[in-house]
């Protein structure tokens, strides 16, 4: 066998990982690119010359309110459910590091479009769920008393940051609303979400469209994914032309619960942990948050 190239490492501030790289992967010529702050795209030369892409992801945004630190949700999709999988995925390759780690094809460099956002959604929710599933994916909006209690606690938190104090204002005033919305979501057909649907877990490669990032996996109403895909184009990106009523998903009511109790759950909490102003998205969505308990809330 060949001996495998070795990369000049002294290049690349991570010396732990590009070592691990080379050895794991058995690739040189490495190069990374960071696509998110947790995920890096991977490629190199293997020992017959071929290059090869990889991405390399750690876990970063796992709800809170799903409470099971003690398992890899995104090692049990690719264990339990990816068999079952009609869409594109890139192939589970293992750990590296802290990093799960999966091959992949090149990524393209055009912008994803509407469409391809939209097109995997109906797929992913007819997955099929077993019951032992359901145990082992159980959504967070499952415990109602779960919810209220971190919410109250999330309280406390957010009224040290002065910025957030009159969201922590508003919220105080529409605890039932909170409980409203999961009784109302919870009627809602129950299936398999991915649990952080947008854009920048979608990449599209020769075409295709593949999903990533499935540490937040669950089983959760059916409007869940929808509704952060809309909100983040609606309000990260800006995306105007998205119309969340596409292929008669026109439960208006649904999207405005899944949107509070996702930003309590989900955006609130890394607020709280922030220094220094938000960005105007955060602001932006905070208002968004705030018109809709408005919209069937305390006024």
């Amino acid at each position: 066998m060949p001996e495998i190239k070795r990369p000049d490492i002294s290049e690349f501030k991570n010396f732990v990982l590009l070592r691990a790289i080379s050895d794991k992967l058995l690739l040189s010529d490495i190069q990374l690119k960071e696509i998110q702050s947790n995920i890096l795209l991977v490629n190199g030369t293997n020992k017959l010359g071929q290059k090869e892409n990889f991405i390399f992801k750690k876990q970063r945004n796992r709800s809170p309110l799903l409470g099971d630190n003690t398992n890899n949700r995104e090692a049990l999709f690719y264990h339990v459910m990816a068999d079952e999988v009609t869409f594109d995925l890139p192939r589970y390759f293992g750990r590296v590091n802290d990093f799960e780690v999966f091959s992949f094809l090149k990524k393209d460099e055009m912008e994803i479009n509407t469409e391809q956002m939209l097109s995997p959604l109906e797929k992913l929710q007819r997955i099929g769920i077993a019951k032992q599933d359901k145990v082992m994916f159980a959504g967070e909006y499952r415990d109602k008393d779960k919810i209220i209690h971190f919410i109250d606690k999330l309280l406390i938190d957010i009224r040290r940051n002065p910025l957030l104090k009159p969201t922590a204002d508003k919220i105080s005033e529409n605890m039932d609303l909170f409980v409203q919305a999961i009784d109302y979501l919870s009627q809602l057909p129950q299936v398999f979400v991915h649990g952080d649907y947008w854009r920048n877990n979608l990449i599209v490669s020769n075409g295709r469209v593949y999903i990533i990032d499935w540490e937040n996996c669950q089983i959760n109403n059916n409007y869940y994914d929808l509704t952060t895909l809309f909100y983040t184009e609606k309000i990260m990106f800006a995306n105007e032309k998205f119309d969340p009523t596409i292929n008669g998903h026109n439960d208006i009511r649904a999207m405005d619960y899944n949107f509070l109790l996702q930003t309590v759950s989900q955006i609130i909490p890394e607020l709280a942990g922030k220094k220094g102003s938000p960005h105007d998205w955060e602001k932006n969505w905070l208002d968004a948050f705030i018109d809709i308990m408005n919209k069937y809330g305390v006024k």
